[in-house]
């Protein structure tokens, strides 16, 4: 599968379907296979790819930061010859797609932000704490992902056991799991992150997807993205928590496939 130099570091990717340039931006210790692609690759040509410190892209030492997973994106897009593209992003994602959009403006035809925020709520610091604390025990990845689920999913997803245990299960199997190298790394660079002086730079239709129950990133947060990015569109997605591609998939991508095809 096709890696490429960017920056500093090789960057694994893929590219499917035909049309405008589509480019999707995984959130924190995911990789590239979160977004379901099936509902873009008739419309578009769409590019995914992990991020530095996950999934089959190199996990250099720390520092990382949104500057630098911004310009890791933009790179990827100059080196593969992307001269426009939709930008949407979850979470992490979301924050590297209001960098983007703020700082390239003529790289971005649309942005989507999902379950975004513009600075590191004090939920997601004491969320991302634990799991940095666990991992400085060796607690085992099981133990890890279980604790992770209250501020993941809604109470009602989390309710049904197959839910929580195809969860787990799928995250054990991942054969390329993130490092605690890789984690801690790209929580600090969270951490730092603040765009409140970006915002009213987004020039593009921007559309934020907020989520009624997530824990993580409360849906004030998307609010408040909606009242400070300049005619800022915001759909809320009703009894879901962080992970709508999980939750409620085709709800998510189809609210994302109809604003990109919305002339």
């Amino acid at each position: 599968m096709p890696t490429i130099k960017v920056n500093d570091i090789n960057v694994y990717y893929e590219q499917t379907g035909s049309g405008p340039d589509l480019v999707f931006i995984s959130g924190l210790s995911v990789d590239h296979t979160m977004w379901d692609l099936k509902y873009f690759t008739n419309d578009f040509r769409v590019l995914t790819f992990d991020n530095r410190g996950v999934g089959q892209t190199d996990t250099p030492d720390a520092p990382y930061s949104m500057e630098g997973f911004m310009k890791d994106t933009v790179s990827l897009c100059q080196t593969l010859g992307i001269k426009k593209a939709h930008f949407v992003g979850h979470s992490m994602g979301g924050h590297i797609v209001q960098y983007i959009a703020a700082t390239y403006p003529e790289l971005v035809d649309k942005a989507i932000i999902a379950c975004s925020e513009h600075e590191f709520s004090i939920i997601s610091y004491l969320a991302t704490k634990l799991q940095i604390d666990l991992r400085q025990y060796h607690v085992p990845k099981k133990i890890l992902i279980e604790n992770y689920l209250p501020v993941l999913f809604s109470i009602d997803y989390l309710n049904l056991s197959e839910n929580r245990d195809k969860f787990i299960q799928t995250t054990l199997n991942n054969p390329y799991p993130q490092t605690d190298k890789g984690y801690i790394a790209q929580v600090e660079a969270i951490r730092k992150h603040n765009t409140i002086n970006l915002l009213p730079k987004i020039k593009s239709p921007t559309l934020v997807i907020g989520c009624d129950q997530d824990l993580l990133t409360p849906h004030e947060n998307s609010i408040f993205l909606q009242n400070h990015i300049p005619g800022a569109k915001l759909i809320t997605i009703k009894n879901c928590g962080h992970a709508p591609f999980i939750e409620k998939p085709d709800e998510f991508f189809n609210l994302i496939l109809s604003f990109l095809k919305n002339k």
